[in-house]
C-alpha cells in the first residue's frame, strides 16, 4: 500500500503535480472521502502520496450503513417486489397447469409469510457481504486493466482504496432513492436512470435494459477511472472507456442469462 512504500519517481512526480496545483495534500481521510465528489483528481493524487486504512474503511462504512438503512426502512416494499417477481416467474412457467400455478403461488405466499424475519436477516447479511465482494472484485478489475492495457502495476491495496472512495456515490444514491421508494411504493420502480421515465412495459426490452444505466453508477465509473488514471499515469478517457466497455459486456451477459431463465419460468 501507498504508505508502506518509499517514494519512487512516479510518486515524486505526483507530489510535484499536487504541490503545483493545490500547494498541499488532502491529508484527512474523512475530508478525502467527501471531496472525491468535487475534486477526485486532487483526492487521488493525495492518496497516491500517502494513504491509510481509513481511506477504505470510512467510505465503505458510510455507504454500507446508509444502504442498510434504506433496505430496512423500505423493507416492506422490497419484500413485495420479491414476491411479485416470483409470482410472475411462476405465471410464465409454461410447464405448469393453471391449477398447479395457483397451488404454487399459494405455497409461496404462505412460505414468505412464515420467513419474514429470516429473510430480513438474510437481506442485511447479503448486503454486507455483497458490498465487500463488490469492492474486492472492482479492485481486481482495476489492477488487471492497469496491467494489461496500460502496462502499469497498481498495488491491490491502492486499487481497493480507489474503488472504495468511488463508492461514496452510493451514499448519494441511497439519499435520492429513499423518497422515490415511498413515492412509488416499490424498490424496483425507484430508479435513478432512464428506466424511471419509461412506461413499465418498455423496461423489458433488451436494448432498454442495456442502456438503462444508473446515473450514480456512471458517476462511480467516472470517479474510479480518474483514480486509475492517476495511479497508472494514463488518460482519464482511456481508463473510462475501458471500464465502461467491460461493464457493458457484463450487462449483456447478465441480461441474456436473466432472459433465458425468465423464458423457462425460473
Amino acid at each position: 500500500m501507498a504508505e508502506e512504500k518509499g517514494m519512487d519517481p512516479e510518486k515524486s512526480q505526483i507530489d510535484d503535480d499536487v504541490d503545483d496545483e493545490t500547494e498541499e495534500y488532502i491529508e484527512n481521510p474523512l475530508k478525502r472521502a467527501f471531496l472525491v465528489y468535487f475534486s477526485p483528481t486532487h483526492v487521488y493524487k493525495s492518496l497516491a502520496v500517502k494513504s491509510s486504512k481509513l481511506d477504505w474503511i470510512i467510505p465503505l462504512t458510510l455507504s454500507l450503513l446508509l444502504s442498510l438503512f434504506l433496505l430496512n426502512v423500505g423493507y416492506e416494499y422490497l419484500q413485495n417486489d420479491n414476491t411479485e417477481a416470483r409470482i410472475k416467474r411462476i405465471e410464465n412457467n409454461t410447464t405448469l397447469s393453471d391449477e398447479q400455478k395457483s397451488q404454487t403461488i399459494d405455497r409461496l405466499n404462505e412460505t414468505m409469510g412464515k420467513m419474514v424475519g429470516i429473510q430480513r436477516i438474510m437481506i442485511n447479511v447479503s448486503a454486507v457481504i455483497g458490498t465487500i465482494v463488490w469492492a474486492l472484485v472492482i479492485a481486481l478489475v482495476i489492477m488487471l486493466i492497469s496491467k494489461v492495457l496500460f502496462e502499469k502495476t497498481i498495488a491491490y491495496g491502492d486499487a481497493f482504496k480507489i474503488g472504495a472512495l468511488g463508492s461514496m456515490t452510493t451514499l448519494l444514491s441511497s439519499i435520492v432513492k429513499l423518497p422515490l421508494i415511498f413515492y412509488f411504493e416499490s424498490f424496483s420502480r425507484a430508479k435513478t436512470s432512464l428506466g424511471l421515465l419509461l412506461p413499465e412495459g418498455m423496461e423489458e426490452g433488451f436494448l432498454v435494459k442495456l442502456i438503462d444505466i444508473d446515473i450514480f453508477l456512471l458517476w462511480y465509473v467516472i470517479i474510479i477511472s480518474i483514480g486509475m488514471s492517476v495511479f497508472a499515469n494514463s488518460s482519464i478517457k482511456k481508463a473510462f472507456i475501458s471500464l465502461l466497455l467491460l461493464w457493458l459486456v457484463f450487462r449483456i451477459v447478465v441480461i441474456s442469462i436473466s432472459g433465458s431463465l425468465s423464458s423457462m419460468g425460473m
